[in-house]
C-alpha cells in the first residue's frame, strides 16, 4: 500500500488534482488567473534558480504568486524561503495554498506580506474510493475525495485579501496629495506598507512628500 500511496506517478497526479482543484476555488472566489507554471510577470524574469510559481493570480488590483501543495510532506525549506524571493522579485504578493507546514513557514510567509492557506486534508481524485478508506484507516492520513473546495477554507482567505486590501486603501487616503509626483509616491509608500507591515499600519513619510 505504501508503494501506491507514495509512487511518483501517483503523487504527481495527486499534486495536479490538488492545483485543478483550487484553480476552480479561486475563480469561483473572484480570483483572475493571470499565468501558470511561470517566473515571469510584468517585464521580470526569474534567472537565479529553475524555480516558478503554479500559478499567478489577482484580484481589485492585488496579484498574487500562488503556490498549491497537495502532499502529505511539508515543502522544503529551501524550496519555501526561495519561493518567497521569487515572488518578492517579479512583485507579487506570496500564496501559499497547502495541506499543512509548521508554523516557521507560516510565520516566514506572514513576515514576507503574504498568506498561508492550510486545508488540512489532502484531496484524492475521485475514483479512488477503495485506497482512500484503506489509507485512512490503516495509515491514518488525513484524505478524502470532495467534489471542490470548502467554501469555509476560500472564506478565509477572501477575507484576509479584504482585510489587506482595506489597509492598503487606508493607507493611501492618508498620505498627502499636493501634486502628481507626491500621488505616485504615496502609492509606492503605501505599496510597500501592503506588503510588508503586518503589527501595525504605518502612517509616517517623509517630509518631502
Amino acid at each position: 500500500m505504501l508503494e501506491r500511496v507514495f509512487d511518483p506517478e501517483f503523487t504527481h497526479a495527486i499534486g495536479r488534482h490538488g492545483e485543478l482543484m483550487f484553480d476552480a476555488a479561486l475563480g469561483r472566489y473572484g480570483f483572475r488567473a493571470e499565468a501558470k507554471n511561470t517566473k515571469t510577470w510584468n517585464g521580470k524574469n526569474w534567472t537565479e534558480s529553475d524555480h516558478n510559481l503554479d500559478r499567478i493570480v489577482t484580484r481589485d488590483g492585488r496579484e498574487y504568486g500562488v503556490e498549491i501543495k497537495n502532499t502529505q510532506n511539508y515543502i522544503s525549506r529551501e524550496e519555501l524561503y526561495t519561493k518567497i524571493k521569487l515572488c518578492k522579485h517579479l512583485g507579487v504578493t506570496p500564496l501559499f495554498i497547502m495541506r499543512f507546514a509548521p508554523k516557521s513557514y507560516t510565520y516566514a510567509v506572514y513576515r514576507s506580506g503574504g498568506f498561508t492557506l492550510l486545508f488540512e486534508e489532502q484531496m484524492y481524485p475521485m475514483g479512488h474510493t477503495a485506497l482512500l478508506t484503506e489509507v485512512r484507516e490503516k495509515l491514518g492520513l488525513k484524505i478524502h475525495s470532495p467534489n471542490e473546495v470548502q467554501d469555509g477554507h476560500m472564506q478565509r482567505l477572501l477575507n484576509w485579501h479584504e482585510r489587506k486590501l482595506e489597509r492598503y486603501h487606508t493607507c493611501i487616503q492618508g498620505a498627502p496629495r499636493n501634486s502628481l509626483r507626491n500621488n505616485m509616491l504615496r502609492k509606492g509608500l503605501c505599496e510597500y506598507t501592503f506588503q510588508f507591515t503586518h503589527t501595525r499600519l504605518r502612517r509616517s513619510f517623509p517630509a518631502s512628500v
